[in-house]
């Protein structure tokens, strides 16, 4: 594991690593989104749920979008890879042309957006909300090409306490709080049994 970072925290410490065997985030995604990606080197996306389709079967982007919409697709956004020395993947072209394109689709359809939402019609707002979630996932799939997933271990001082440690973290501030709070909530466990013990 690589150590990106250590933090002392009420005479613990907090190691944070880079995690080398995270889970892809498309695996839980059930039917919300789809991540369709076409590429001749990497299984990107929601490879791992076929739909049939194969870059042959369009002339261009634009009639897969075509397509996709006709199928239903209420909110699509383009996906572009950038690939020199890592992936990266996003939304939004690239500025380098060489070593970038645009590699599939996100979308979301009418019916799985209705479903999730609990709406009987869609509105301007669900589909501006379901745009800024399919650009939330587009990132979070970004980390995952690039490695910037976390996970954090703590060695406790006081032989009582276990080390502890979790890992799959997007948010490196969020994963800290929350090693934080586990060391609070050790220490405060650990002084209640003391206190009961010597009462």
């Amino acid at each position: 594991m690589e150590e990106v970072e250590v933090i002392d925290y009420r005479g613990h410490q907090i190691k944070v690593y880079l995690d080398t065997d995270p889970q892809n985030p498309r695996e839980d995604m059930e039917d919300w989104s789809r991540m369709l990606c076409f590429h001749n080197r990497y299984e990107l996306g929601d490879f791992k749920r076929p739909n049939g389709l194969l870059p042959s079967d369009f002339g261009s982007w634009k009639e897969l979008e075509q397509h996709l919409r006709k199928e239903g697709a209420a909110v699509i956004l383009p996906l572009y890879l950038y690939d020199h020395s890592g992936l990266t993947m996003s939304t939004s072209e690239f500025a380098c042309r060489w070593d970038s394109g645009q590699v599939g689709f996100i979308y979301i359809t009418r019916s799985a957006l209705l479903k999730y939402s609990g709406r009987k019609r869609l509105s301007p707002k669900l589909l501006a909300f379901a745009k800024e979630s399919l650009e939330k996932e587009v990132k979070i799939y970004d980390q995952f090409l690039r490695g910037e997933i976390y996970e954090y271990a703590v060695d406790n001082p006081e032989p009582n306490l276990p080390p502890h440690g979790c890992c799959g973290f997007y948010n490196k501030e969020e994963m800290i709080q929350e090693a934080k709070q586990d060391i609070d909530a050790a220490l405060e466990e650990y002084f209640r049994t003391l206190r009961e013990k010597y009462d």
